[in-house]
């Protein structure tokens, strides 16, 4: 339909894609779903561990670092989560001057992988992706460690907290169910904007580790003109940010209400709620 009018060729487009038909691939010859599609699920092979790790240990850093704040162990668990982002870099120097790595550097599977059975494909893919996953996940650490940190400083100072330690409720109580369970509001909150990087992609990491995402991809389509190839992953990418952004507008209002809502809620909780 490219030889029609332009508002006839959108309106075509718009009907494809209602329809999951997001066209066909002039480079590659195929529907574009048979193309993007498989590079989305390689892209979630780093980005899902990638996100549920560093969740998993910026949460606990931040935590630590609020309740021991400017302590030797604040000092130094900082000092570490900044050292990660230099950490691939030494890792890599060391492969390449000494020739010796532990994982796989670049791609995503062995030689020889088609001949793999099950399990052993899982175990081969699993083994290239560890470098990509600490990549991401250190990259990111020292931030997110201390956006927590500060949400949790910020909650200790409540007056809620007080109220709560006033009333004698245990100090592990007063911390994990009461200013834990207000400071990580914004932190799920921002969930609906992290989940549409599943299939966004990996971004450089996969470019320099040549993994099969989507990142490379859709350079590959830029560089070639591959219109539909890029229109059809803006458009994946676009439907998935906007069905998660609004679900997040359809609950309760993020930012200065929430907070003020469940400062009532601890309040409450701290003077009549169980021990």
């Amino acid at each position: 339909g490219l030889d029609r009018p332009f508002h006839e060729q959108y309106l075509l487009w718009m009907h494809n894609l209602l329809h999951l038909n997001l066209g066909y691939s002039f480079a590659y010859q195929a529907p574009v779903l048979e193309i993007v599609w498989p590079r989305v699920l390689n892209s979630m092979v780093l980005v899902v561990p990638s996100t549920v790790l560093l969740f998993l240990i910026a949460v606990p850093v931040g935590v630590y670092g609020a309740l021991r704040q400017y302590s030797l162990g604040d000092r130094v668990v900082s000092f570490l989560a900044y050292l990660a982002l230099i950490l691939m870099y030494l890792v890599l120097q060391v492969y390449f001057r000494t020739g010796v790595m532990v994982f796989p550097v670049s791609g995503m599977t062995s030689s020889g992988f088609e001949q793999f059975s099950f399990w052993q494909k899982v175990v081969d893919v699993a083994w290239h992706a560890v470098l990509p996953i600490v990549v991401l996940t250190t990259s990111d650490i020292a931030g997110f460690s201390r956006i927590m940190r500060g949400q949790m400083l910020e909650a200790l100072s409540q007056d809620y907290v007080r109220t709560a330690r006033a009333k004698g409720l245990p100090e592990r109580v007063v911390v994990y169910k009461h200013a834990l369970r207000n400071a990580i509001i914004p932190i799920v909150a921002n969930i609906g904007g992290i989940l549409p990087t599943l299939i966004s992609g990996a971004g450089l990491v996969e470019v320099v580790t040549a993994w099969p995402g989507i990142t490379p991809l859709l350079l590959d389509a830029i560089s070639q003109q591959d219109l539909y190839v890029v229109a059809g992953f803006i458009a994946l990418a676009l439907v998935v940010w906007v069905a998660f952004e609004s679900k997040r507008f359809k609950g309760p209002p993020i930012g200065d209400e929430i907070k003020r809502r469940q400062t009532e809620i601890a309040k409450k909780e701290a003077v009549f709620g169980e021990s």
